[in-house]
């Protein structure tokens, strides 16, 4: 895996969903149905650069023809896990429920339910010591002529590994829906 830190000219994202596709040009001619990043926007003050911290399973690299959008800077990454390794986290995340039905998703809002959607989607793979909520966001995006928003979720904590393999799985492809918005990737490190 690769980590690269991005910058993106903010007035070329003023739609979310418009990041996802510029970051899509750093892997020249790869299909689009094979996504192989994650990625996570820091979110400036007004026509500042947009921070990325992108997770990808191939080397980016920037050309001339992307203007607006450069590399600061890239490394491997590969975390080796072991049983009971205790690690510090980050994930920005779009929990949400299926109503079956409407047939649709409906993003969670209270704290307990919040909490319970991230402990299901890693019950096998680690234990949470603590998991606190640092920030919620409304994200407002246009596809295909048609307007939508997402709710995300930051969350933060401490969790040790149960299963290693599982939870290598997990930080390579993502955690949840949404993953084009900036939403799965799980940050961590050695607590």
């Amino acid at each position: 895996m690769h980590l690269s830190e991005i910058l993106l000219d903010s007035k070329l994202a003023r739609n979310p969903y418009e990041i996802h596709r510029y970051l899509w040009r750093l892997f020249a001619g790869m299909s689009e149905d094979k996504r192989s990043f994650l990625y996570r926007v820091s979110y400036g003050k007004d026509n500042e650069p947009l921070r990325i911290l992108m997770q990808s399973l191939y080397e980016p690299s920037a050309t001339d023809n992307i203007k607006g959008c450069g590399i600061l800077r890239k490394k491997v990454f590969n975390p080796a896990l072991k049983e009971k390794d205790r690690l510090r986290f980050v994930l920005c995340a779009n929990p949400t429920k299926r109503l079956a039905k409407e047939r649709c998703r409906v993003p969670l809002i209270d704290e307990e339910q919040l909490i319970a959607w991230i402990q299901k989607k890693l019950e096998y793979a680690a234990t949470f010591e603590n998991v606190e909520i640092t920030d919620n966001r409304n994200l407002y995006f246009r596809k295909n002529g048609k307007a939508g928003k997402i709710v995300t979720t930051t969350f933060e904590g401490l969790l040790t590994v149960s299963d290693p393999a599982l939870m290598h799985t997990a930080l390579l492809q993502g955690i949840g829906p949404a993953k084009a918005f900036g939403c799965g990737l799980m940050l961590v490190r050695r607590a």
